[in-house]
C-alpha cells in the first residue's frame, strides 16, 4: 500500500489513498465492539444490552493481525466500550501498534481520571452521543434520569484536555426539532456535530425502534450540509452508475463483535467467524461470502434500475438487510433523503442563478 499520506498533504492526496484502499480490498479500519453492556437504554439502539465482553488477549491478537493487513484506524464501540475492564489496556495496545483510536461512548463514566487517561492516549477523536439540546429531549431517548449533564460534563473534561470530541446525533422524531439547537452546542464547545437519521430494527429483528423514526422532510439542517459547504457553495456531485460497488462493506473496514464475531461492518449482521477460531487474515483473505460482498452493486437493487437520482443517494447495506433481510430492496428512508438532496440541490442551483443577474 505505501505509506499513509501526512495530513499535511493534499486532500486529493489522502483521497487517492482511500480510493487505493478500495481497489485493494485493505481493511483501513477494525471496528472492536468491545462489549454489549451499556449503562443507557436508548430506545432506538439496534444492539443488545448483554453482559458480554471480549477477550483481551484475543483482542490484542486481532489489533496486531489487523496491523498486518493494513488496518490504521482503530474504533472502540459497545455497548459502552469504557465498561469493559480492561479498555485502557486495549486501547494502549492499539495505540502502541501506531493505530488511529477512535472512541465512541456515551460519556456517562468519564470522570476526572477516566479523561485524563483517555487524553493520554491522543485520540483521533473521542465520539460522545447527544440525543438532545436539553435534559428533557436527551434522557427521554436513554432513560436515565442525568445523563445528559455526565456527557456534556465528559465533554468539558475533554476539551479541557485538549481532546478532540465529536457530538454523534443519532436522529429521531423526539430530537428532530432541536438539530440546529443541538448544532450550535456543539459549536460552542468548540467540537462538531455528526447526524445519523436512519433508525434501524434491532439485529434481532425487532422492528419497534422504527417508531422514533425522523420526518425526513424536517431534516433541512441535515440535507443543506450534504449539498452546500461551509463557505455556501454547491457541493460538487459524483455521479454514480448502476455498476458501481454500493460501499466499502468487505473493502475497507473489518468488524468484531462482543461474543468475537467477525463480521464486514457492525450493522452487517453476516457471520465471517469467529476470532477465538478463526485467523482475520486467513478470513480476510480466503472467506467466500467476503469476496461476494465486494462486489454487491447498486444494480442489485432492483428499484434503483430506472431511478434518476441515484447522484443524490446514499444506500448502506446493512440497513437494508436489518429492514428487509435481503440486499435487493432499498430501505425507504434512502428514497426520501435523495429525494429531499435533489430538491434542495434544484433550490440552491437556481437561488445561485438568480444572484448572477
Amino acid at each position: 500500500m505505501g505509506e499513509l499520506p501526512k495530513q499535511a498533504q493534499p486532500l486529493s492526496a489522502m483521497k487517492a489513498f482511500l480510493l487505493k484502499a478500495f481497489h485493494q480490498c485493505v481493511p483501513l479500519s477494525l471496528q472492536l465492539e468491545l462489549t454489549q453492556s451499556c449503562n443507557l437504554k436508548c430506545q432506538f439502539c439496534y444492539s443488545e444490552n448483554t453482559m458480554i465482553f471480549l477477550e483481551t488477549g484475543a483482542v490484542c491478537k486481532v489489533i496486531d493481525d489487523a496491523c498486518t493487513l493494513g488496518s490504521y484506524m482503530l474504533a472502540l464501540t459497545g455497548g459502552e466500550p469504557l465498561l469493559h475492564p480492561d479498555f485502557f489496556t486495549i486501547a494502549e495496545h492499539g495505540k502502541k501498534r501506531g493505530y488511529l483510536l477512535i472512541i465512541q461512548t456515551n460519556g456517562i463514566i468519564i470522570d476526572e481520571n477516566i479523561a485524563a487517561k483517555i487524553a493520554a492516549l491522543a485520540p483521533a477523536v473521542v465520539d460522545i452521543s447527544i440525543h438532545g439540546a436539553k435534559a428533557e429531549t436527551h434522557e427521554a431517548l436513554t432513560l436515565v434520569k442525568g445523563s445528559f449533564d455526565k456527557a456534556i460534563n465528559a465533554i468539558k473534561l475533554l476539551k479541557g484536555l485538549e481532546c478532540p470530541v465529536r457530538f454523534k446525533i443519532p436522529v429521531t422524531k423526539i430530537n428532530q426539532e432541536e438539530l440546529e439547537q443541538i448544532n450550535q452546542m456543539a459549536e460552542s464547545m468548540n467540537c462538531y456535530a455528526v447526524f445519523d437519521p436512519f433508525i434501524s430494527p434491532t439485529l434481532k429483528g425487532n422492528t419497534k425502534p422504527l417508531e422514533l423514526k425522523p420526518d425526513f422532510s424536517k431534516l433541512s439542517l441535515y440535507i443543506d450540509y450534504s449539498i452546500i459547504d461551509n463557505e455556501g457553495d454547491i457541493l460538487q456531485l459524483t455521479p454514480r452508475s448502476l455498476d458501481e460497488v454500493l460501499c466499502g462493506l468487505g473493502r475497507i473496514l473489518i468488524a468484531i463483535t462482543a461474543a468475537g464475531f467477525i463480521q464486514p461492518c457492525m450493522r452487517v449482521p453476516i457471520t465471517l467467524g469467529s476470532i477465538y477460531k478463526d485467523s482475520i487474515i486467513e478470513v480476510w483473505h480466503t472467506n467466500e461470502k467476503l469476496k461476494e460482498l465486494r462486489y454487491l452493486k447498486r444494480f442489485t437493487i432492483e428499484k434503483c434500475r430506472n431511478c434518476t437520482l441515484l447522484d443524490f443517494c446514499f444506500v448502506c447495506p446493512g440497513l437494508q438487510l436489518l429492514k428487509h433481510n435481503t440486499f435487493k430492496i432499498p430501505y425507504e428512508e434512502a428514497c426520501e433523503n435523495a429525494q429531499l438532496r435533489h430538491k434542495k440541490y434544484q433550490e440552491s442551483l437556481k437561488e445561485k442563478n438568480e444572484k448572477k443577474y
